[in-house]
C-alpha cells in the first residue's frame, strides 16, 4: 500500500521487450525494462562511473552498461559476479497501461546521496596568481603551453585555485576526486563551456561531443549503437588493410634510410581509417593521395583552436583570410556529406536488412535514427566529430606511446614479445578475436594517455549554483579540470609521475579495466565517457603490433620532444628512424578493399 502519490513514468505499451527505456524524473535519470510480462524500474546511472544505463543493451537477462560492460540482472538489479553491488529497484505499479512509481520512494532515493551540510568557501576566497587589472592572467598564458603554466600554478596554490582571463573568473580543479566528481555530474550540473558549443554549431560540426542536456541524451544512444563491437568487427579487415599500407610506407623509409616525422605519418593513418569508417571513402593520404575533402576537413581543427582560445568572437565582425578559407571548406564538406547521407538513406530503403550490417558510420547512424528524429544535420555533426576525434586524439595517443617506446628499451622489448606471441608468423593482426590478448600494448597505451593526454585541460561551466568540494561555484562559472595534473601528482598514486606499465596488469597477467584505475581521465568519466574508446584502442593495437613485429626503431630528432597544445596536446620534434627486423615475417595476402567487401565475404 503506497503512502504517497504515484508518479507516472511511461505507457506500458510503449516499452518494447528487452529494450532499455530512459526516463527523466525531474532531473533524476531512471531506466525502465520490460522482459516478457515483468517490468522493472531502476536507477538510471551505473554506480561504477555514472554511465547512462538506458544506452546499454539487454544480453542474456542482464542489462549491460554501455560504458564499461558491467552487467546487472534485469529482475533484481544485482551485478553479475559481485552481488554486493546492486541497482536501486523501484516498486513498479502498472494500471490501465500506465507505469508508475511511488513519489515518496523517488524522493528518498534522491535524498540518499545528498551529503550533510558542510562548511563551504566562497569562490572569491580561493588563492591564485596575481594578474593585471581587467585582463587578469591573460598574458601569462600562451596557447601552446598554457596547460604547463596551469599545472605549475596548481603546485603553488593547491588543487583548487582561481584565475582570471579577461572578463572570465575561472575555478581551476586539480584534485583527482573532484575532477571525477565533476565528470559524474555532467550533463545536469556541469556542461562543456557554452562558447565551445556555439563555435561548433557555427562550424556546423555540432554532434554528441558538444551537445548538452536533452539534446545530448537524444544523440548519445544513437551514436553508442553506431559504435558497437559488432560494427567494429565488420570494419576490422578494412582497418588492417590501412595498417598494411602504413607498413609499406615505413618499409620504404627504412630501405631508403629516411627519417620519419612520426606524427605526420600517424595523422595520415588515422585520417584514412576514420574517413573509411565514417563514410566509406578511403582518402589514402598515406600514399600521398591528398584530395580536396581531406584539405577541407583539415581546416576544422585549426579553426577550433583559433576560436576556442579567442576572448571575443572576432569572426562575427570581420573575416580574416583563414576564416574565408574555412567558409569555403565548410561548403565543400557539407555538400559531400549531404550526398553521402542521401545515398545511405536510399540504400537502407532499398535493403532494410542493411541496418543490421551497416557498411560505414553514416549508414549506422542513419539506420539507428530511422523514426527517431535524427536529422541529416545531426548525422553530419557526428560524422565530423568522429573525423576530428580520430585525427586529433588517436594519432597523438599513438605518437606519445611510440615516443615512450623510443625512450625505454624495456618497454620496447615487452611490447615486441607480446606482438610476436600474438601475431606469430603474420606481419599484422589478422584475427579480430586475438586483439584482447594484447594486454600489455593496451596497458602501455593507457599509461601513455595518462601521462600525455590529448586534453590535459577540460573546460566546463556550472549550469546552476553548486558546490564542488568545499567551494561555492556560482552559475555560469567556468571550471577548468586539470586532468593530467590530477593523474600524475603524488596524491593520485605512489610513483604516479613515472611510466609504469605494470599498474595496468593484474597479478594473474590479465588487463586491469582502465576505469578501475584511479585518476584516469583520457576518455573522460561518468555519463559522457567516450563512446569511441574501443575504436581508438583497436587502431593503437593494430599499429603498435605491426611496428614491433616488423621494425627496430630509434629516436632521430635533435633536441627534446616537447608538448604543444594546439586544440589537443601533440609531441613536437618527434622524429624516428626505422630498420627492418631481420626476422620479420613475410607479407600475407592483403585484406579486402572495403568494409562492405569484408561484410559480404
Amino acid at each position: 500500500m503506497t503512502t504517497s502519490p504515484l508518479r507516472p513514468l511511461a505507457r506500458l505499451s510503449d516499452l518494447a521487450d528487452g529494450v532499455p527505456v530512459p526516463i527523466d524524473a525531474d532531473g533524476t535519470p531512471l531506466v525502465a525494462l520490460r522482459i516478457g510480462n515483468a517490468v522493472s524500474v531502476f536507477e538510471g546511472l551505473c554506480p561504477h562511473q555514472g554511465s547512462r544505463l538506458a544506452d546499454g543493451e539487454v544480453v542474456d537477462g542482464h542489462l549491460v552498461c554501455p560504458g564499461h560492460g558491467w552487467r546487472f540482472d534485469c529482475a533484481s538489479g544485482r551485478r553479475a559476479g559481485d552481488p554486493r553491488t546492486c541497482l536501486h529497484r523501484f516498486s513498479a505499479h502498472v494500471a490501465e497501461d500506465v507505469l508508475a512509481i511511488d513519489e515518496g520512494e523517488l524522493q528518498a532515493f534522491r535524498e540518499r546521496g545528498t551529503p550533510a551540510a558542510a562548511k563551504t568557501r566562497a569562490f572569491d576566497t580561493l588563492p591564485g596568481p596575481r594578474g593585471l587589472p581587467l585582463l587578469g592572467n591573460l598574458f601569462q598564458l600562451r596557447e601552446t603551453d598554457q596547460h604547463l603554466v596551469m599545472e605549475d600554478w596548481a603546485d603553488t596554490y593547491g588543487p583548487l585555485y582561481r584565475i582570471q582571463l579577461g572578463p572570465y573568473r575561472i575555478l581551476m580543479v586539480a584534485d583527482p576526486h573532484l575532477v571525477e566528481d565533476a565528470f559524474k555530474r555532467r550533463p545536469d550540473t556541469f556542461r562543456r563551456m557554452s562558447t565551445v558549443e556555439g563555435i561548433a554549431r557555427g562550424l556546423k560540426a555540432a554532434g554528441v561531443f558538444t551537445a548538452e542536456g536533452d539534446e545530448w541524451r537524444r544523440q548519445r544512444k544513437v551514436v553508442v549503437q553506431a559504435l558497437t563491437h559488432g560494427h567494429l568487427k565488420h570494419f576490422f579487415p578494412t582497418m588492417m588493410r590501412i595498417v598494411a599500407r602504413l607498413k609499406r610506407r615505413w618499409e620504404r623509409a627504412a630501405d631508403e634510410g629516411r627519417e620519419i616525422d612520426l606524427l605526420d605519418d600517424l595523422t595520415r593513418f588515422t585520417i584514412d581509417v576514420t574517413s573509411t569508417f565514417a563514410f566509406g571513402q578511403d582518402l589514402n593520404t598515406i600514399d600521398g593521395h591528398e584530395g580536396t575533402l581531406e584539405r577541407q576537413i583539415g581546416e576544422i581543427p585549426k579553426a577550433l583552436s583559433r576560436r576556442v582560445t579567442a576572448l571575443l568572437p572576432y569572426w562575427k565582425l570581420v573575416k580574416l583570410p583563414a576564416d574565408r578559407t574555412l567558409e569555403r571548406a565548410l561548403v565543400g564538406i557539407h555538400d559531400t556529406l549531404g550526398r553521402l547521407i542521401a545515398d545511405a538513406r536510399r540504400r537502407l530503403a532499398d535493403d532494410p536488412g542493411l541496418a543490421q550490417r551497416p557498411g560505414n558510420y553514416i549508414e549506422a547512424l542513419v539506420a539507428q535514427s530511422e523514426g527517431g528524429g535524427f536529422s541529416d544535420e545531426d548525422v553530419t555533426g557526428n560524422v565530423m566529430t568522429l573525423m576530428l576525434a580520430g585525427e586529433e586524439t588517436t594519432a597523438r595517443a599513438l605518437a606519445w606511446l611510440i615516443h615512450f617506446m623510443c625512450e625505454r628499451a624495456d618497454l620496447r622489448d615487452t611490447l615486441r614479445a607480446e606482438s610476436d606471441a600474438v601475431l606469430g608468423d603474420a606481419p599484422l593482426l589478422h584475427d579480430f578475436a586475438a586483439h584482447p590478448r594484447m594486454v600489455r600494448i593496451e596497458g602501455a597505451a593507457h599509461e601513455a594517455m595518462r601521462l600525455k593526454p590529448a586534453a590535459p585541460v577540460l573546460r566546463l561551466e556550472a549550469l546552476h549554483d553548486t558546490v564542488l568540494g568545499d567551494v561555492e561555484v556560482p552559475a555560469r562559472t567556468p571550471v577548468f579540470l586539470l586532468t593530467r595534473h590530477a593523474s600524475i601528482r603524488e596524491q593520485a598514486a605512489t610513483g604516479a609521475a613515472a611510466f609504469d606499465l605494470e599498474r595496468w596488469i593484474k597479478a594473474d597477467g590479465t588487463a586491469l579495466d582502465a576505469t578501475a584505475a584511479k585518476a584516469f581521465f583520457p576518455f573522460g568519466a561518468g555519463p559522457r565517457f567516450c563512446p569511441g574508446r574501443f575504436l581508438a584502442l583497436l587502431e593503437i593495437k593494430g599499429v603498435v603490433s605491426m611496428l614491433c613485429r616488423n621494425f627496430e626503431l630509434e629516436r632521430a630528432g635533435r633536441g627534446p620532444v616537447e608538448e604543444k597544445l594546439v586544440f589537443t596536446m601533440r609531441p613536437d620534434n618527434l622524429v624516428i628512424r626505422l630498420r627492418r627486423r631481420a626476422d620479420a615475417p613475410l607479407d600475407a595476402p592483403a585484406h579486402a578493399g572495403t568494409m562492405r567487401d569484408a561484410r559480404a565475404g
